[in-house]
């Protein structure tokens, strides 16, 4: 008699199907791992003001004002929750041309180029590296235009008044529509004026 054994393995790379990341601010702190999720939003707004990311003016001030989300994600290492991640995005659907921005394409790379790169690395034994930057888009200043976003909920400052004041940006923020096309252009730019590269054509 012919048997056909079929072993199922549990893949312990896998995340835990039951837990789930907050939709809202309101459902990440009102869930069970709400002190979690606060300390990863603490982490987010250190890093936010670490970079003097915005300066705090009234509203009145505003000639738009862009408003944001909190985002929630959760980082798993073998198998396990390694982090809780928070990150404060504007919402850049609200945004208004000829206020807020002009021009927002910006070029990518082909997937032929990198693969140019990694086979004349290799047939030459060069070394490559990938380097990853923290909170990508804070590393540019904004320049041609006066934007202004909301605070992040829960974080909220008021002035003696009692208003609420709103976020005037000195950088730009995950979800604005030229945030990529503005870093790209300072990337090339110190990359090929100080460090001496050339841009692939």
């Amino acid at each position: 008699m012919k048997v056909n054994l079929i072993i199922v393995f549990k893949n312990t790379t896998e995340p835990d199907s039951e837990q789930t990341e907050p939709s809202s601010f309101k459902e990440a702190i009102n869930g069970k791992d709400a002190h979690k999720w606060w300390r990863a939003m603490d982490t987010e707004l250190e890093a936010l003001m670490g970079a003097f990311t915005w300066t705090l003016v009234p509203e009145k001030e505003a000639t738009n004002i862009i408003t944001g989300k909190w985002v929630y994600k959760l980082k798993y290492k073998d198998g396990q929750i390694h982090r809780y991640k928070a990150r404060w995005v504007a919402r850049g659907f609200t945004q208004r041309k000829g206020i807020d921005f002009n021009e927002v394409f910006s070029a990518v790379v082909r997937a032929s180029t990198v693969k140019l790169h990694i086979a004349t690395a290799n047939q030459m034994s060069h070394f490559m590296r990938l380097i990853d930057v923290t909170n990508v888009f804070v590393q540019t200043e904004t320049a041609d235009h006066d934007m202004f976003v909301r605070q992040p909920k829960g974080y909220e400052e008021y002035d003696k008044n009692g208003n609420v004041l709103v976020c005037k940006l000195n950088k730009f923020l995950y979800g604005l529509l030229q945030s990529s096309r503005e870093f790209s252009a300072k990337l090339t730019r110190v990359l090929t004026e100080e460090f001496g590269f050339q841009q692939s054509e």
